[in-house]
């Protein structure tokens, strides 16, 4: 079979940056991602438009010569064959992590006895996600030739959780 190419899952680039500040006992630190490029096929959405789940089945609101029909929808779906339609551009920026720290004076860890350095740290991950991506999440699975598919996939799976922390280290 012959395969017509209808986007390329490499990023054109991506790029980490890390920040981290401190004031007197305090340290603010975070981690930012950027994804430029990358395209995503968006299974899910093909999917969800047969079932007439997906949010562009919904003609509410639209101006008449704005509104299709359901069954023009619904040839989107196009019996599960990829269709350039659905797919779409994976760029993104994720903070992926945030940590404010409080390091206890050492004036006060003299006071309870054996204990050099006391940390405390609250901890935040996969805070924010700036994309144009219509899915969850624009970090889905990616494929290579042998699945004779060469871009990612999004198959409808539960994006990066957030997640919350408190962190106490305790140095001797």
């Amino acid at each position: 079979p012959t395969f017509e190419k209808i986007g390329n899952q490499n990023a054109d680039f991506r790029v980490g940056l890390t920040s981290t500040l401190t004031y007197k006992t305090l340290t603010f630190y975070m981690l930012w991602d950027w994804k430029q490029g990358g395209d995503i096929y968006n299974r899910n959405a093909q999917w969800n438009t047969i079932a007439k789940r997906n949010v562009i089945v919904d003609q509410a609101g639209k101006p008449a010569d704005q509104k299709k029909t359901v069954s023009y929808y619904e040839s989107l779906y196009d019996t599960n064959n990829n269709n350039g339609f659905w797919v779409e551009d994976g760029s993104f920026v994720k903070l992926r992590e945030v940590s404010l720290s409080y390091n206890v004076p050492t004036e006060w860890i003299q006071n309870i006895g054996f204990f050099e350095d006391i940390k405390v740290s609250l901890i935040g991950r996969n805070l924010l996600t700036f994309s144009d991506y219509k899915g969850w999440d624009p970090e889905v699975l990616s494929y290579d030739g042998s699945t004779q598919q060469y871009f990612s996939v999004d198959y409808g799976v539960y994006p990066i959780q957030r997640s919350y922390s408190l962190s106490v280290q305790f140095k001797f």
